[in-house]
């Protein structure tokens, strides 16, 4: 296929151009948030982690009672198949199923017609860019809004319902703000409004305990990785934020955000107030893991 001037999507198991990809507004995603969907960061032309996003997806249709339209061999076919069609080297994949089409809201098992499914890429991006944006401090704030608790919203589950985000969006974008950090109702801190948290204090690592906040892919990369270079890593419960605010350090993880340093946090200068070493080494570990999978993967692809 010959490189299109608008970008292709996989809709339904077609490929399409952007300006012919529609879904009939009764499709429950659209009516009610009532899907799930996840974020591939295209690296050197490779989805990274492609199978830890994948089984996620799963695991989210299972926990949301959302029937699969794909087996995971063909949402990985799918998948590369679109990274070619739009010869993408460095952007990013939205991969959404919706339930399907049906009006009424609390007839989610009376369907009209089943899942929807799309493959969106978007934003790509130099590579040279990204690496070049990560390095930059930031500030972030505490949001007004707090984390919907797991009894209400499985956060395990990564759905199509973002208005939790979305409010909390809207005080960072008051505060001016370039980071949002939630807090659970408890007072203590959650995750991002896309990305999960990180702090050092005394050469340490913290993150907040999985439970109520989304396991994060990267965030599970930077772990890993941190560990196996000889740091220490601890999944901390009960986080408040006069322990956030304390931190030599503080940065977080998204596939769309890498990993970045957060370098003011509520107005005040987090650390030194410029990127603190230990951010440093956890981007140099995880770029050097995703150089290492695309170069590792596509060389297996060619063999096969």
């Amino acid at each position: 296929m010959e490189q299109s001037k608008e970008p292709v999507f996989y809709l339904n198991g077609k490929l399409v151009p952007d300006s012919e990809a529609k879904v009939t507004v009764r499709d429950r995603s659209f009516l009610y948030g009532d899907g799930i969907y996840d974020t591939f960061i295209i690296w050197n032309g490779w989805p990274y982690k492609m199978d830890d996003h994948l089984e996620r997806m799963i695991n989210s249709m299972r926990l949301l009672l959302v029937k699969s339209p794909l087996t995971r061999t063909e949402m990985k076919k799918y998948l590369i198949s679109t990274i070619e069609a739009n010869h993408m080297k460095y952007g990013y994949i939205r991969f959404q199923i919706s339930r399907g089409v049906g009006l009424l809201s609390d007839r989610w098992d009376r369907l009209e017609s089943g899942p929807n499914w799309v493959i969106i890429p978007y934003d790509e991006f130099k590579r040279e860019e990204l690496m070049s944006q990560v390095e930059k401090g930031y500030s972030a704030v505490t949001t007004a809004t707090r984390k919907i608790p797991e009894g209400c919203l499985p956060a395990q589950a990564k759905h199509c319902n973002y208005l939790n985000n979305v409010l909390g969006a809207i005080d960072r974008a008051k505060s001016g703000a370039d980071i949002g950090i939630m807090l659970g109702t408890d007072g203590c801190v959650r995750e991002g409004l896309m990305y999960s948290v990180f702090l050092a204090k005394d050469g340490i690592i913290y993150t907040p305990a999985l439970g109520n906040i989304l396991p994060g892919i990267t965030r599970k990369a930077i772990i890993g990785l941190a560990q196996k270079d000889g740091l220490v890593v601890i999944e901390k419960d009960n986080m408040d934020p006069g322990f956030l605010q304390s931190a030599d350090e503080i940065f977080i993880s998204a596939v769309s955000k890498s990993c970045l340093s957060v370098t003011r946090m509520n107005g005040k200068k987090v650390g030194s107030g410029r990127t603190g070493p230990i951010a440093k080494r956890v981007r140099q570990l995880l770029f050097a893991d995703m150089d290492k999978e695309a170069h590792n993967k596509q060389r297996s692809n060619r063999c096969a």
